[in-house]
């Protein structure tokens, strides 16, 4: 059995459908490198310490996951500190100041994140954190611009190899990120980029596959 996400989600599995563990296998989302042929490498621009901060959450607030404390620290710090713009959609019910930008393909949202100070990943208790790993968070990986990870100390996002340069937040610390987004509106190196096109390839992940299936078969 293969499923897409963090080891306590394989786990569960195991005890679940009494499977052992080394039946169970984890295959992680990935990304295309053809999506990030002209995308340009992020980078700290120190020339716009002082400006807002241009934040981008590429993807879907739904059901009980949503912004969480980003809303609340967005009205606290203002415009003049920080912006959010979501690439994809929210639901009704949840009030956030944001500029809202309708989903577009992938190389799109790769530029866009590509030209954004951070990305935003939100994550709260009611989102499994324990065993799921947002695909948005390959995407940022992939484009390797700065992460500022909302969410429990406990979430699985923050075990996938290259998250360690996230920027993580707890998901109930309003405070902290406050003074997060105020000392990086300041001094644009607080933030910290990556390496593009690190993280897993979806050729990585069909490889995984084939490697399986031709155990299976033997």
């Amino acid at each position: 059995m293969t499923f897409a996400g963090g080891p306590a989600f394989g786990r569960l599995l195991a005890a679940r459908l009494e499977v052992p563990n080394d039946k169970i296998f984890s295959v992680p989302n990935g990304f295309d490198p053809a999506d990030l042929a002209d995308v340009p490498q992020p980078t700290a621009d120190r020339r716009r310490d002082g400006t807002p901060l241009d934040l981008v959450f590429g993807g879907y607030w739904y059901g009980r996951n949503g912004p969480g404390i980003l809303a609340t620290a967005l009205d606290r710090v203002g415009p003049e500190t920080a912006t959010l713009t979501v690439v994809g959609d929210a639901a009704a019910t949840f009030a956030v100041r944001a500029a809202r930008e309708p989903a577009i393909s992938r190389p799109a949202l790769y530029t866009r994140l590509a030209r954004a100070d951070a990305a935003v990943i939100t994550l709260d208790r009611a989102s499994a954190v324990e065993s799921r790993i947002p695909a948005k968070a390959y995407d940022c990986l992939a484009v390797g611009t700065p992460v500022i990870a909302i969410c429990p100390s406990s979430a699985a996002l923050l075990v996938i190899p290259g998250a360690a340069r996230f920027h993580h937040v707890v998901h109930d610390d309003v405070d902290g990120l406050v003074a997060f987004l105020r000392a990086a509106c300041a001094d644009r190196s607080l933030l910290r980029p990556g390496t593009q096109g690190s993280g897993p390839t979806r050729d990585t992940g069909a490889g995984s596959l084939d490697q399986l299936l031709r155990e299976i078969v033997s």
